[in-house]
Parts: structure tokens; sequence; C-alpha cells
């Protein structure tokens, strides 16, 4: 019995993975949208971050790419607000360090 569940498991995961690439494709900075929950300033900070994760090499950087904006997004739409407030605190004091 459990096998088949493991395999079912499985068989989802693998469809997923397939799927991702064609449906992140087609991601542009205009079809995430902005998102209006931390301050500019915010925003500035969390682009170098997630530049200093994947920098500009001879391929485009997280801020080229305008990544902060899908993450802002992604944590507006994903998580509720007690989360929200988390991320917004540990940006501050990230800042203030």
């Amino acid at each position: 019995m459990k096998r088949r569940a493991a395999m079912k498991s499985l068989g989802v995961a693998l469809g997923g993975l397939v799927a991702l690439p064609a449906w992140a494709n087609n991601w542009t900075p205009e079809s995430v949208g902005p998102a209006h929950f931390s301050a500019a300033a915010d925003e500035a900070l969390l682009a170098e971050i997630v530049e200093t994760l994947i920098p500009e090499t001879n391929t485009p950087g997280a801020k080229s790419l305008k990544v902060q904006q899908f993450v802002q997004r992604m944590i507006q739409d994903c998580y509720d607000d007690k989360a929200k407030a988390t991320f917004q605190q540990g940006l501050t004091q990230t800042n203030t360090l």
C-alpha cells in the first residue's frame, strides 16, 4: 500500500518539475506586477540581498531581472499577515546593522 502512495507522490513531483519551467518561462516584471507592502527603501535593500544571492556575471543578475519584485509579490500573495510582518521586521533589522 505504501508503494502506491510513494509512486503517486513521485509522479506528482515529477509532473510538477516538468511543468515548472514552462510555467515560469512566461514571468516578466510586467506580468508579476508591483507589490505594495513595503517602502521603496525596503525594496532597494531587498534588491541588494537578492543580487548577493544571484550576482550578475555573464548572465543577468537578480537585480537586473527584478527578482525583488517577484519576491515581494509572492510574500504579498502567499503569506499571512504575521509572516509579512516578520519579513518586514527582518528587512528593518537588516537595514539597521
